[in-house]
């Protein structure tokens, strides 16, 4: 399950590898869903915003896995987003949040011309450093670009506010 699926592309790849597996998404913006819905018809897509989507019953089970590609930075209730996707998980279930980094490998000219082409396409990336210190594991991308967290329900670092 991916929360913001946007276009659904990401979903398209891991089907073609997971051709077997069920996929659903939560995608808030009607245009975005509406796409995804025409271009990929086997996608559930739940219209709700990820802190509130009913997450277990887009399949009336809980899912294994859910995934965040590029969006919860922008999310309003991004905390919330991430307890909501961990209550909705399957034992042993995980998450996976990949998302924008801080940029500082990229210098600080680096740093405001990539900012800069991002504003041109509406994107405004805010700070997780609240989630990452919460995660299991987080494996930060060459020069800062990026960083993944996984959320593994039951381990011993559960996330808690």
């Amino acid at each position: 399950m991916e929360i913001g699926c946007g276009t659904g592309r990401n979903l398209a790849i891991l089907q073609r590898k997971l051709p077997k597996a069920l996929f659903g998404a939560v995608e808030p913006c009607d245009f975005m869903r509406e796409y995804a819905r025409k271009k990929y018809p086997w996608i559930v897509i739940n219209p709700d915003l990820g802190e509130e989507a009913d997450l277990i019953g887009i399949f009336e089970q809980k899912p294994d896995l859910i995934f965040i590609s590029y969006s919860l930075s922008m999310f309003y209730q991004k905390e919330k987003t991430v307890e909501n996707c961990l209550r909705a998980l399957a034992p042993q279930g995980k998450l996976y949040i990949i998302d924008f980094g801080d940029f500082q490998g990229l210098g600080r000219m680096g740093k405001f011309l990539l900012m800069k082409w991002l504003h041109w396409f509406h994107v405004y990336p805010e700070s997780l450093d609240v989630i990452w210190t919460k995660a299991n594991q987080v494996l930060e991308g060459p020069l800062s670009y990026w960083k993944r967290a996984v959320f593994t329900v039951g381990d011993e670092k559960e996330y808690k506010d």
